[in-house]
């Protein structure tokens, strides 16, 4: 009975799915089954004793102190038949490190009988749970849409957004609010909040989840539009909750007329994946079903695409690719990038994710189809505007809020002899030397608060060499942190050419200078000049017409002999010449006198009567008070008491 027992235990451990390890009271390992073996890759020659053991499975000396100290405390209480179950990590002979769960049992005779699991895969699903859930809640808390948790009768709670949204200063104070008296009594429809509520709420219930618009209503009494999606969900059998999310939707109202209802608002899960989604025959390639979005972007019917296999989606060349990618082990856990062609002959990129559906009996694979095309196009586009910045005709930095250098490109390098490596971790500081690091921040902060602006500065090269610059300056984030765009440019040769305008406008004021004091001493010269001129002419005329004339017209009345009458006409003529000059800048003052009038009015001035004038020109007095009347009405004297002589020696 006893040797069928052994062989019962033996066959047993030699085929249980765990490993099994026995270790004597000495603490010598007895036996490892197939299994352990397996598992660890180690035998007993390699683990003879528990402080191989230790050494071995555990070879981090501090890992090994918790793991031995873990089980001398609980080795001093264990009692036979008692289980001490652990989980630790496991150095396995060729590498590998393995979560195990240990179960050891001490047997009536002292000995150990420990039992390992590898829960290797089964701690990373954990973990990876674990990991989701404090995503998931993360999103929740922070998600900048409203949600609510909703018990049917009650919110029983909300995350941040729902509490700004709603004007409240906690949680605590919106989750003491009932759905409707965060309402208007009437929805604009002017159907009572509290029927329309329950309707909307009875859809959810019934089909799992319902969207549908509301008009809600703060605590300050601010009414608001929102796009509420709710969504049941089930606990077993207890009371189903509902997931509330909310989308403030003010604006868009404002700008519609017309309410705008969604037909297509309650699809089934499927049809509402928001990629091209399609379910095919891994056997036959054959398509078996696709959502509504895969039929609006390839432009085929519902049932053309059931009627095609997968190598109808594919460009004929590259069929071959996609039959060699389905035949490794398991093609749908691949992420992939692939080519497909629409109803119309264009070709698209699509990245590919799928996964193997279970049916009975059928061997199916779903994937997403995700067109790329257009991030393709912008990554292409990417590429060009990094090699324009790389070989722009100015310097280009990218500096951090800290002033380090990021990036620089090809001309700031050439500027700056320095290679990228070298200029990349360098300083503003150190490359500009007219600034030091609290007046480029101050710069800096300048251009983060206003309108970015150029500055001129100076920057060292590696080799010492001092240049000027202008930067111009912009601010931007990338991915939560501050970076300054610096736009440099070197400007030594317009500043060059500054200074040589600078020194030639300093000349040009000196020597302006110069010919406005000339100009003014020539002005006060040549009006000097004039008066004289104009006096002297004015003494000559005066001189000769008091001196000469008198003299000649009394000579004209004395008794001469032809002779003699003829000498005085030649005098009488060749003084009127020397005058002419000085007639005609007289005759300018009375430019629509007659030569005989301009005559008559200088012997007017000249203090003659009418008389004297006729005697002197050899016309008769009637003449002349013709004349005289002739001036007064070219003068517009006429009809007043002017003196005709008095008014023109005023005109000079």
């Amino acid at each position: 009975m006893l040797v069928e027992k052994g062989e019962t235990f033996q066959i047993l451990a030699e085929n249980i799915p765990v490993g099994l390890a026995l270790i004597n009271v000495e603490g010598e390992y007895r036996y490892l089954n197939p299994k352990f073996r397996e598992m660890f890759g180690y035998d007993l020659t390699d683990i003879p004793d528990g402080k191989a053991w230790f050494e071995k499975a555990y070879p981090d000396p501090e890992y090994r102190r918790l793991v031995v100290d873990t089980w001398i405390k609980d080795f001093e209480l264990f009692k036979p038949g008692e289980k001490k179950p652990w989980v630790f990590r496991v150095s396995c002979k060729d590498g590998t490190a393995k979560t195990i769960h240990f179960m050891p049992v001490q047997l009536a005779s002292g000995e150990i009988l420990i039992a390992y699991e590898d829960i290797t895969q089964l701690a990373k699903a954990r973990e990876a749970l674990e990991e989701n859930e404090t995503k998931l809640r993360l999103l929740y808390e922070k998600s900048v849409d409203p949600i609510f948790i909703f018990d049917g009768r009650s919110y029983i709670d909300c995350n941040e957004a729902a509490v700004r949204i709603m004007g409240c200063t906690s949680k605590e104070e919106l989750l003491r609010y009932h759905p409707l008296e965060i309402s208007p009594e009437y929805q604009p429809d002017g159907e009572l909040s509290r029927v329309k509520g329950d309707k909307v709420m009875e859809r959810a219930k019934r089909e799992g989840s319902n969207r549908f618009e509301w008009l809600h209503r703060s605590v300050d009494g601010r009414d608001f539009w929102v796009e509420i999606s709710v969504t049941t969900i089930p606990f077993g059998d207890t009371k189903p909750l509902m997931y509330v999310v909310w989308r403030d939707i003010t604006e868009r109202k404002k700008t519609e007329k017309e309410l705008k209802d969604s037909e297509e608002r309650y699809r089934n899960m499927f049809d509402n994946i928001p990629f091209p989604t399609f379910v095919y025959d891994f056997e036959s390639l054959k398509i078996v079903d696709v959502n509504t979005f895969a039929v609006r972007s390839y432009g085929y019917s519902r049932e053309e695409l059931l009627g095609m296999t997968l190598k109808d989606l594919k460009p004929d060349e590259d069929v071959p690719s996609l039959l060699a990618h389905l035949s490794k082990p398991d093609p749908s856990q691949e992420r992939v990038p692939w080519r497909h062609r629409l109803k119309d002959g264009t070709i698209i990129d699509v990245e590919i994710t799928g996964h193997a559906l279970q049916f009975p009996g059928k061997n199916y694979r779903i994937f997403l189809a995700n067109d790329v095309t257009e991030i393709r196009k912008a990554g292409a586009a990417l590429k060009f505007t990094q090699f324009a910045v790389d070989n722009a005709a100015v310097g280009v930095l990218w500096i951090s809020g800290k002033g380090q250098v990021i990036y620089g490109n090809d001309e700031i390098c050439r500027l700056l002899d320095y290679t990228r490596e070298e200029l990349r971790g360098k300083t503003i500081y150190e490359l500009d030397a007219s600034s030091s690091g609290e007046m480029w921040m101050n710069n800096s902060k300048r251009t983060v608060d206003r309108t970015p602006e150029s500055v001129e500065t100076v920057f060292r090269t590696k080799r010492g060499k001092l240049f000027p610059v202008e930067i111009a300056g912009n601010y931007m984030e990338y991915e939560g942190e501050g970076y300054i765009c610096a736009i440099i440019q070197d400007i030594t040769g317009r500043k060059i050419t500054e200074e040589s305008l600078k020194k030639r406008e300093f000349e040009l004021k000196i020597e302006s200078s110069r010919l406005e004091e000339a100009n003014t001493a020539l002005k006060v010269l040549l009006k000097h000049r004039d008066d004289d001129k104009k006096e002297l002419e004015e003494k000559l005329m005066a001189n000769i017409k008091a001196l000469v004339f008198p003299y000649i017209d009394k000579m004209r009345k004395g008794r001469l002999d032809p002779g003699q009458v003829s000498y005085v006409d030649i005098v009488e003529r060749n003084l009127n010449e020397i005058l002419s000059p000085f007639l005609q800048k007289m005759s300018m003052k009375y430019s629509n006198f007659t030569p005989t009038e301009i005559q008559v009015a200088n012997f007017i001035k000249a203090g003659k009567t009418s008389k004297e004038i006729a005697q002197i020109m050899n016309v008769s007095t009637g003449t002349i008070d013709t004349h005289r009347n002739n001036i007064r009405s070219k003068l517009n004297l006429n009809g007043k008491k002017l003196n005709l002589r008095a008014y023109l020696i005023s005109m000079g």
